[in-house]
């Protein structure tokens, strides 16, 4: 366990709504690349399902069992017989740790960690619905 999984219960009541995060990501930090890949993305994801509700999943939302490892792997092992290239292990929450980072999660091991929002980490978005 790292010291980020150790105070876990301490912040996972904080910021665990994916939908608020990102508009204040979006509002307070436009120039980092978490904030213009997701404009990127959703305007694309817009485009191919006619929505415009996309956001960027929190911590917690990431946790949900659809990001298990156990998918991540059928997923790639699909990707692979298709010679496709593989999904990243390491996404962006709208979590924000501070100022300068947000949280990441793992989806091969679900552990979480935080990186500076200035890092290109993948990103992917989820529909409000």
């Amino acid at each position: 366990m790292n010291l980020l999984n150790g105070v876990w219960l301490s912040i996972c009541s904080i910021g665990m709504n994916g939908w608020d995060n990102t508009q204040k990501l979006v509002n307070s930090y436009p120039e980092y690349p978490i904030v213009t890949a997701y404009n990127d993305l959703k305007v694309l994801e817009g485009v191919a399902t006619n929505k415009s509700e996309w956001y960027i999943p929190s911590v917690k939302e990431l946790e949900d069992p659809c990001f298990t490892s156990a998918v991540y792997t059928v997923v790639n092992e699909r990707l692979d017989l298709l010679e496709k290239e593989r999904i990243d292990i390491y996404y962006w929450s709208s979590t924000e740790n501070n100022k300068f980072t947000a949280y990441v999660v793992c989806l091969n091991d679900g552990n979480k960690d935080y990186g500076f929002k200035e890092v290109n980490y993948s990103l992917r978005l989820v529909s409000a619905f």
